[in-house]
């Protein structure tokens, strides 16, 4: 999870470094037309990249979150979008407007107006680019993983507490009544049956 999270992060970070200073020309303007097939490539890694990441966010809640608190990566996952579907639509139309600025920002301030908005859309995914970046080296040194347990990955916990090992006493008491299961079925599979 880790192990995707980070690298996906840092093409994620380097697509939109790399595509900042040269999106608005490839929209083109009144004199030139608008080039789709870069931004189309552009757009394309940039989705498939966050898709990823999104899928390695998931897995890793999942073994990040204390149980208690599985059941609110849903709602974070929702609202953190919902945050972002503002910021990165809403806010930058807003701050890319000449109209709002003026009105908004600049007037009330005491500044001229002027004929552009407060963000260009490179100025936008440049700050973007370097927010993921920052982010990332910052989960990548100080965010460790927790390895992964049990008897498949040939790894240990450590004494179980007093409600694990009634848990796992429990998976073990269904697996039992599972016609046909085996002592090492029991062993190898009840941890992915009763999880």
């Amino acid at each position: 999870r880790k192990s995707w999270l980070i690298p996906i992060q840092l093409l994620c970070a380097a697509v939109m470094l790399c595509f900042a200073d040269t999106f608005e020309g490839y929209l083109g303007d009144g004199s030139s037309p608008p080039q789709v097939l870069p931004l189309s490539i552009g757009f394309f890694c940039l989705y498939l990249l966050m898709a990823t990441q999104d899928i390695a966010v998931d897995g890793w809640a999942l073994t990040m979150l204390a149980k208690r608190n599985v059941a609110w990566a849903s709602t974070c996952n929702t609202t953190g979008q919902t945050a972002g579907y503002a910021s990165a639509f809403i806010g930058f139309m807003a701050l890319n407007s000449s109209d709002f600025c003026n009105a908004w920002l600049r007037e009330p301030f005491g500044h001229a107006p002027s004929q552009s908005g407060a963000v260009s859309l490179g100025g936008f995914t440049k700050f973007w680019g370097w927010v993921f970046l920052v982010t990332t080296v910052s989960v990548a040194l100080f965010k460790k993983e927790a390895s992964s347990a049990g008897p498949a990955s040939g790894r240990t916990r450590g004494p179980a507490s007093g409600r694990e090992a009634g848990a796992n006493a429990e998976r073990t008491q269904r697996y039992e009544a599972l016609p046909g299961a085996s002592a090492d079925d029991i062993h190898h599979g009840g941890a992915a049956l009763g999880s």
